[in-house]
């Protein structure tokens, strides 16, 4: 499902020449979550990262699970002239939403995280390519 919001974000860029933002979210610590304190509290804990992304979007913006601890952020409608820096503000807010504990069964939880970018259709032009470079790009932000 959000590979297929991709798709239709960065059809939507190529069409309108505009650019688009792809991020992506790794996380560390989710499984440790679940080992020490049971499926329903990583599941919970996923709920609260999905809620403090939505947090840092503007609305209109899409974020959506890729897997067990990845998501992914869509940011359209950039001008082609400055997505790149604006898409690397984001991507810096998004680390640093997720970069304060969260709570779980009444105790404090830091995850590692880690936050890449591509620009569609500078960096790539297909939902593969930009989640490819987007997670192993350069430009990742770690906490």
């Amino acid at each position: 499902r959000t590979e297929s919001l991709l798709e239709v974000a960065a059809w939507n860029a190529r069409s309108a020449g505009d650019a688009l933002g792809v991020l992506t979210v790794d996380l560390t610590g989710v499984d440790a979550v679940a080992d020490r304190f049971g499926r329903a509290a990583a599941d919970d804990l996923l709920r609260s990262v999905a809620q403090r992304l939505r947090g840092r979007l503007r609305h209109g913006d899409l974020v959506g699970r890729l897997g067990p601890r990845r998501f992914a952020a869509a940011v359209p409608w950039l001008a082609p002239v400055t997505a790149r820096r604006e898409t690397a503000r984001i991507a810096a807010a998004l680390a640093a939403a997720l970069s304060g504990p969260f709570v779980v069964a009444g105790e404090e939880v830091v995850l590692g995280v880690r936050v890449g970018h591509a620009l569609c259709p500078a960096d790539a032009d297909d939902v593969a390519g930009l989640l490819d470079i987007a997670g192993t790009g350069t430009t990742a932000v770690r906490r």
